[in-house]
Order: C-alpha cells, then sequence, then structure tokens
C-alpha cells in the first residue's frame, strides 16, 4: 500500500496475485526489534533515492521509516546479486548495551544464550543486517557491498 500511496514506480511480480518485487535479507523474528534492517525493490525505471525516501516515510506508520537509500544499477548481462545472497550475519545491542556481530549461522544460539530461562526474546535487538565481502572475516554495510559490487559510472 505504501508504494501506491507515495507513487513509486516499482515492478510486480506476474502471475494471478501480482506483488511488489520486494526482496528483504532476514525478516526479523516476531518480538525483537529493530534499528535497520535491509530491503530492495525493483522499479520500472529511475527513482532518486533521497526521493523515494521521502515519498516513503510520508505514508510509514509512525516508529517506521528509511533512514538511507541508494540506486543502484545493474548493467545487462551483470548478475544480480540478492541482498539474501549476500547475508554475512547481524550486529546486536549486547546485554551491556555493546555492539556485539553474530554470524548468520550463529544467530540462533546467540538469541538462545541471551535469552535462557529467565530472559525474554523482547529483551533482544538488531541493530543491523550485515552483509559478506569477498574476505569474509566480518560482516560489512550492504551499501559499502553493493558499492564495491556496482560503482556508480562516472560521467
Amino acid at each position: 500500500m505504501t508504494f501506491t500511496r507515495a507513487n513509486i514506480p516499482v515492478l510486480y511480480s506476474q502471475g494471478f496475485n501480482p506483488l511488489p518485487r520486494l526482496e528483504i535479507a532476514s525478516p526479523l523474528s516476531l518480538g525483537i526489534r529493530a534499528c535497520g534492517e535491509i530491503a530492495a525493490i525493483d522499479t520500472e525505471n529511475y527513482f532518486e533515492a533521497e526521493k523515494f525516501k521521502a515519498s516513503m516515510n510520508a505514508f510509514f506508520p509512525e516508529g517506521l521509516n528509511i533512514v538511507e537509500a541508494m540506486n543502484v544499477h545493474i548493467p545487462l548481462g551483470r548478475k544480480k546479486h540478492s541482498v539474501s545472497s549476500m547475508l554475512w550475519g547481524y550486529l546486536y545491542a549486547g546485554p551491556d548495551g555493546a555492539p556485539q556481530q553474530v554470524k548468520a549461522s550463529e544467530e540462533k544460539s546467540y538469541r538462545n544464550s541471551r535469552i535462557g530461562p529467565e530472559g525474554s526474546v523482547y529483551d533482544l535487538e538488531r541493530l543491523s543486517v550485515l552483509a559478506g565481502s569477498r574476505v569474509d572475516v566480518s560482516g560489512y554495510s550492504y551499501f559499502k557491498i553493493y558499492r564495491e559490487l556496482y560503482p556508480i559510472a562516472e560521467t
């Protein structure tokens, strides 16, 4: 509904029940707070990132907003990397408030260790979703990785 209200020219899937071509890197479990999630959409044509952000934020409910957006042009014939294929892990607020990087493969055990017998899933806060780089040492911002994969052409 927000895409329609914001007049965003998003592409839709084909078929009986068309849906926006929206990909979420790693959908969040119910009850966990989030400060930074990653999603990607395909649009019919170029749509300025700042205009997209402002248009979408105008129609989102209170407490939900887009903080950063960027355009990625994928030249014809180049591989399109999905956001979920680049998932490395997450940045969680630790018990003392300090950020902790957690690999995607270790997330379930990390959550269980944090919740424990006395805790609650509501005590968890995901600060961001991290993408993997060519050297899989630690996670990076999706924006950094996408800028490396699809450099902006100088005109």
